[in-house]
């Protein structure tokens, strides 16, 4: 799981956390898949 208040690796990329959480809500299968690991 992605936690932005930890997340302290927000590099010149951006905000990889708020892109992972993007990118989960545009793919309901891959969430379920993600939190049944």
């Amino acid at each position: 799981m992605v936690r932005p208040s930890g997340q302290t690796t927000d590099g010149p990329v951006g905000k990889p956390g708020i892109h992972t959480f993007q990118f989960k809500a545009t793919m309901p299968g891959i969430v379920k898949l993600q939190f049944k690991q």
